[in-house]
C-alpha cells in the first residue's frame, strides 16, 4: 500500500497533475536545481526523488546532490550566485525569494521559495583553520538542493 500511494504521489507530482504537456512546479524546481549545479564542475551529480527533513519537518520531493574539488570551483559557481534571488536576478524574476539563511567559512545554508514550493541549498567546504597557518583545507566540495512542497 506505501508503495502505491507513494507512485500516485510521484505521478502527480512529477507528471503535472494531468497536464502531460507541461511539468508540474515541483519538477521545474527540480530541474532548476539540477541544470544550475550541473555546470559547476563536479565529481558526482545525482538527482533524485525521496524524502528529507527541513525545520524539523519531513517534506517529499527532490535532492540535487553535487560533489567536486572545490580547486576547480569558480566563485561565480558557488550556491549564493546559482541560487540567491537578489533583486534583479533571473531567479528574482521568476518569483523566487529568498526565506532565511546562515553562512561561515565551511559552507552555507539558504531556502528559496516560489509560491507553494521551496528549495533549502546547502553548501559544504573546508574554509580552513586561521588559528593554524599550517592547517592545509581539504578540497571537498559538496552542494546539496532539496525541494518540495511548504506544508500549509
Amino acid at each position: 500500500m506505501k508503495i502505491t500511494i507513494w507512485a500516485l504521489f510521484v505521478a502527480v507530482t512529477f507528471i503535472g497533475a494531468g497536464s502531460p504537456a507541461k511539468a508540474g512546479p515541483l519538477e521545474e524546481a527540480c530541474n532548476l536545481a539540477y541544470k544550475q549545479l550541473s555546470a559547476v564542475p563536479h565529481s558526482s551529480l545525482v538527482k533524485s526523488i525521496g524524502n528529507f527533513t527541513d525545520n524539523a519537518h519531513s517534506y517529499d520531493g527532490c535532492i540535487v546532490r553535487l560533489k567536486g574539488d572545490r580547486k576547480k570551483v569558480t566563485a561565480a559557481q558557488y550556491p549564493e550566485p546559482l541560487f540567491y534571488p537578489s533583486q534583479g536576478s533571473v531567479l528574482y524574476q521568476e518569483g523566487w525569494r529568498a526565506d532565511g539563511e546562515a553562512g561561515g567559512p565551511d559552507g552555507t545554508s539558504f531556502r528559496i521559495l516560489k509560491k507553494d514550493i521551496f528549495c533549502r541549498v546547502d553548501g559544504r567546504w573546508d574554509g580552513g583553520d586561521d588559528s593554524d597557518p599550517k592547517y592545509i583545507p581539504s578540497t571537498r566540495y559538496e552542494v546539496s538542493v532539496s525541494c518540495g512542497y511548504l506544508k500549509t
